[in-house]
């Protein structure tokens, strides 16, 4: 991921989520006008999300690890 975020891609609370379209199925009574219809929903993409948080975790570490290469004498 090198920490960089795909296009159609965005972060919300540290989670790397996507613009889905969800099919389902609108229930006619049993007259017989049974109805498809479509929506979008907001959802996780759970291995780029752990992806982006294992890049940020070597990314601190590797801040961490230099900030004590700079202090020590």
């Amino acid at each position: 991921m090198q920490g960089e975020i795909p296009k159609g891609f965005w972060l919300d609370n540290e989670k790397v989520m996507t613009e889905v379209v969800v099919t389902f199925e609108i229930n006619g009574g049993g007259k017989g006008n049974d109805r498809t219809s479509e929506r979008k929903e907001n959802a996780e993409v759970k291995s780029l999300t752990e992806a982006y948080k294992n890049w940020k975790r070597i990314k601190d570490e590797v801040a961490e690890e230099a900030r004590k290469a700079e202090e020590a004498p």
